[in-house]
């Protein structure tokens, strides 16, 4: 059975889900601490589009969100943590679709395709508050691979 090719019309409704997701989901989960802490789920929009849509869609979608949800909500604050989620977010969302057309559709390959996606994205992102001797610890969220998120890093640098 031969399927259609998405059109652009189709793209751009589906694209706009996904922006949509990505403004509501940080919302529902910011309402439970517990979750809230743990979870940025502004990366799973990003990462459904480079699956569903590709690289390229999700590159747009990832660059956008983190700046528009910033303008129109103001959080995450523009300067420095939204721009720098949006580098992230991009990276995520291109590498992410650019895996998933490049290998089989297999749970483990797509769960590969995530995972290198998830690392490139986070190697872009740089933590925007970097520990000193006075604040020992990162002020905001930062990406789980930064290297001032971890509590054994402050104690492991030298300053």
């Amino acid at each position: 059975m031969k399927t259609k090719p998405n059109s652009p019309a189709q793209n751009i409704v589906l694209a706009a889900l996904f922006l949509a997701l990505a403004f509501v989901l940080p919302m529902i989960t910011g309402h439970v601490p517990q979750i809230g802490n743990m979870l940025c789920p502004m990366h799973f929009p990003v990462l459904l589009a480079g699956f569903v849509l590709g690289g390229p869609w999700g590159l747009v979608l990832g660059f956008i969100a983190p700046l528009l949800r910033s303008v129109l909500f103001g959080m995450p604050p523009l300067y420095p943590i939204a721009i720098s989620m949006a580098f992230e977010l991009a990276t995520y969302g291109a590498v992410s679709g650019w895996m998933y057309k490049k290998v089989r559709h297999t749970l483990p390959m797509m769960y590969a395709a995530a995972l290198s996606g998830a690392r490139c994205g986070s190697c872009w992102r740089a933590c925007p508050a970097r520990p000193s001797p006075s604040r020992p610890s990162c002020p905001v969220r930062c990406s789980p691979l930064c290297p001032a998120s971890s509590p054994s890093s402050s104690s492991s640098r030298s300053s």
